[in-house]
């Protein structure tokens, strides 16, 4: 997987520069120790640990010039995985993860109970709790033990037999972003999105619109879909995606999980479909709409290495911040290079 490669000595400063900030950051609030944070965890004494041969050989790092991040595989199992805190939500972790996955087959991995983000990650990738915990030695925090969980059984939702299959796609949320929009005169403007709590939950259903959402509309000439069907031929989840030719780009025009299926790492498996797609294609990018409401959906695709790219205050009413359903578009790059193809 491009910019990870075998671990060498060489980088055995950077990997304990990532460590020690890492986890001061996260693990500080969690343990309240700071001679463990600013005495123990020091530099020097991590890369005389990590030194070691034995070690290093079952250690990867994210490098695209700067090592960016590290993953420890024991067996069957990731027993650290970390980014520097500078170049998190870039999308490395998930790189890590999925090069661990698809080289080592990982099945498990142990994290703190309260270190949420965490856990979350991990959710998203496929892996979750199985009701195992254990105390961290020397501490009283516990452990949470994650497995992977297996594929969920996407299957190709072909054109012919799923199109006009509508999708009941209902947007709740207790939070939302704001927009603070300084309108553009000579000098230039000033815009702010602000994540906010809802004074009362926020509701989207299909019924508002005069097009709901289903597979295979017309304007999308050459998409594909996949996803998950039930025991009497019901759609349980499903991504679509249609390539922008233009602009070689992959659109994600549909994506959505049934309430039932949630928690599962079932939108993780089918985004990545959506990249294997796009690589196979040599797609410069990937692109999707969402909605300012859809906090949720939001902090998905951050997860996924997702960047907002734009957005449009005036797309389904003219009162669309009023609302608290602004439309945001967002991407996925493969790389930053400036070039179409």
């Amino acid at each position: 997987m491009n910019n990870i490669r075998k671990a060498e000595t060489k980088d055995l400063s950077r990997i304990a520069e990532i460590l020690v900030f890492a986890k001061r950051i996260k693990y500080r609030q969690i343990f309240n120790n700071d001679d463990y944070s600013f005495n123990e965890l020091q530099v020097v004494k991590l890369v005389k640990e990590y030194g070691n041969s034995q070690v290093l050989d079952n250690i990867w790092v994210y490098d695209d010039g700067i090592v960016k991040g590290m993953i420890h595989v024991e067996g069957k199992e990731i027993t650290e995985l970390y980014v520097d805190y500078f170049f998190w939500n870039l999308g490395i972790g998930a790189k890590l993860i999925e090069f661990a996955k698809e080289k080592y087959s990982v099945r498990f991995l142990w994290a703190l109970e309260k270190n949420v983000d965490a856990i979350k990650f991990y959710e998203a990738h496929g892996f979750g709790a199985n009701g195992k915990r254990q105390l961290e030695e020397g501490t009283t925090e516990y452990l949470v033990m994650l497995e992977r969980k297996e594929n969920t059984g996407i299957v190709d939702l072909p054109k012919e037999k799923w199109k006009g299959a509508v999708i009941p796609m209902v947007t709740r949320s207790d939070s939302y972003y704001d927009f603070e929009i300084k309108q553009l005169d000579g000098d230039g403007c000033k815009i702010e999105l602000v994540k906010r709590n809802a004074d009362e939950e926020i509701v989207h259903t299909p019924e508002e619109y005069d097009f709901p959402d289903s597979l295979y509309q017309d304007h999308w000439e050459n998409a594909e879909a996949f996803g998950v069907v039930g025991d009497s031929n019901e759609l349980l989840a499903c991504i679509e995606v249609c390539p922008e030719e233009w602009s070689n780009r992959l659109m994600v025009t549909e994506l959505w999980v049934s309430d039932n299926l949630r928690g599962k790492g079932l939108g993780k498996q089918l985004m990545d479909k959506a990249k294997e797609i796009a690589e196979k294609q040599k797609r410069r990018a990937i692109i999707l709409e969402t909605q300012s409401c859809n906090t949720n959906a939001i902090g998905f695709y951050l997860h996924e290495g997702f960047k907002l790219i734009g957005f449009d205050t005036c797309c389904y009413t003219n009162d669309d911040i009023g609302r608290r359903e602004v439309r945001i578009n967002l991407g996925y790059f493969f790389s930053r290079e400036g070039r179409r193809r």
